[in-house]
């Protein structure tokens, strides 16, 4: 036989949670010397509850675990793809950068045989 308090440090959890599945489940108790103690058969349920929880608790954290791998999964392929179309967009734009400078350059180097208003005049008289 065990007390409420030895059995609560075993498992891990609060006196008051052991306290709380004791009444709920009826399990028999016996008070001596100021002190509640549980027989073997009520260990027996109490470490089953309390052990069966800490197993719910760690599957539900390998699926929770399961799932997020797969989030992080598909936003990095989604992230890929808008890295790869980004590349393709700045390709573009260095691309038409190019084609723009080209005329600029060609244009600099001709010279304007465009004449003012004032040349024109000048000319005619």
């Amino acid at each position: 036989m065990k007390t409420i308090r030895e059995i609560a440090e075993h498992v891990g959890v609060s006196k008051s949670a052991v306290y709380a599945l004791i009444k709920n489940h009826g399990i028999p108790t016996v008070k001596r010397d100021g002190l509640t103690y549980v027989d073997e058969k009520g260990m027996t349920i109490i470490l089953a509850h309390y052990t069966n929880a800490q197993y719910e608790t760690v599957n539900d954290s390998i699926k929770d675990s399961r799932i997020e791998n797969s989030i992080i999964k598909v936003l990095e392929k989604q992230l890929d793809e808008k890295q790869e179309v980004i590349r393709g967009l700045l390709q573009a734009l260095t691309h038409e950068q190019q084609l723009r400078a080209v005329p600029l350059i060609a244009d600099t180097s001709q010279p304007s045989t465009k004449k003012s208003f004032w040349d024109r005049l000048k000319k005619s008289k």
